[in-house]
């Protein structure tokens, strides 16, 4: 099909191609909008359908796409026309830090009024974005990142979101579902409790890195997204992983015609769990080999007691064996999947679920 009859097609019929097309992070909407003025307005819905900001070159990136989606929200309003929607959005901290030698970390590091701008923008970005949103990957990265995600941004409502990765640590500590500190008061754990944390109802896939503890509240989530249907525990520690609180989330029993049923208490609807255990540095002695390879007797002996099947992941590089650069390409490459309709980082082997 030549680029005049894909341009005299129906705007309905060729809406959804665009949209489809629009799965790369923003790449093909810009270079959809540089190709023809006709094109360029036939795409202006889609163009934003899928948006990553890495801050992988300039802290600027997210001032540079508010302003053009204003624009662009501003120019609808005026023809009439259906405005640009952001269905995917992946939304890191700041990375320009991460090749700055050890020495230059105060150099590096924003005062007060940058980080207020920063978390302003993601503010009037949610403002514009977070109604339309079907899935949210949220990334964290080393201490050395100068600008954090605010807490506050998980307690912003997503009405329509499918899928929510959060992949730490999130240094910002961005409340989702935190858990309570060991040593709170009553009074404390009143006011945690009282946070108003808006339900997520087509919430279905849900991605949490263990050691950000804003999120690991599973109670939590159980209220949030009563739907969800796949969970998938990153980093996990043993702690997370008690018998009393496998049995929660992944079920002991049968469903009513007494066949096994995977979903516990905590997430009825489970159909799909994955826990990839915290990676911890080798250490010598033969005491320790089972805590090199980053999963821990105990939670190898869950994985085979467990009264349903639930895949048990490898552990992944430790931070200190991977370079940011292939941590943060094999992120946007498991979310580049997704949109693409792959597993992702829902891809699973039938040697992850074995328990011999």
């Amino acid at each position: 099909m030549t680029a005049m009859e894909l341009m005299s097609l129906p705007f309905d019929v060729l809406q959804p191609i665009l949209e489809l097309s629009c799965t790369d992070g923003g790449f093909t909407g810009c270079s959809l909008s540089c190709t023809s003025r006709t094109l360029r307005d036939l795409s202006r819905v889609a163009r934003f359908w899928s948006i990553q900001l890495t801050f992988a070159t300039t802290t600027l990136q997210l001032e540079h796409f508010l302003a053009c989606l204003s624009a662009e929200r501003s120019r609808a309003v005026t023809d009439d026309s259906p405005a640009p929607r952001v269905r995917h959005l992946y939304l890191s901290t700041n990375t320009l830090s991460d090749l700055a030698p050890a020495d230059s970390y105060a150099k590096v590091l924003p005062d007060d009024y940058e980080l207020l701008k920063f978390h302003d923008e993601v503010r009037t970005l949610m403002d514009l974005v977070a109604r339309d949103l079907h899935t949210l990957t949220l990334a964290g990265g080393p201490r050395l990142r100068p600008l954090c995600l605010p807490r506050w941004l998980g307690t912003t409502e997503f009405p329509a979101l499918r899928e929510l990765t959060l992949l730490g640590p999130l240094w910002s500590i961005v409340d989702f579902a935190p858990l309570p500190l060991e040593d709170a008061s009553p009074e404390e754990l009143e006011e945690l409790n009282a946070v108003p944390y808006p339900s997520l109802p087509n919430l279905r896939r849900l991605e949490v890195f263990a050691s950000v503890k804003s999120a690991m509240n599973l109670d939590r989530w159980s209220s949030r997204a009563p739907r969800l249907t796949h969970l998938r525990i990153t980093n996990a520690e043993t702690v997370w992983l008690d018998t009393d609180m496998l049995g929660r989330i992944v079920g002991t029993g049968e469903d009513l015609t007494g066949c096994p049923r995977l979903g516990g208490t905590l997430f009825p609807h489970l159909q799909a769990f994955l826990v990839q255990p915290f990676s911890r540095l080798p250490r010598c002695g033969p005491n320790h080999i089972l805590e090199s390879r980053g999963i821990s007797a105990s939670v190898q002996t869950a994985h085979r007691e467990s009264a349903h099947a639930w895949a048990l992941l490898p552990p992944a590089p430790p931070y200190l064996k991977e370079t940011e650069i292939d941590r943060r390409k094999a992120r946007l490459r498991g979310w580049y999947e997704r949109l693409e309709g792959e597993p992702g980082r829902w891809e699973t082997e039938d040697e992850w679920f074995a328990r011999d």
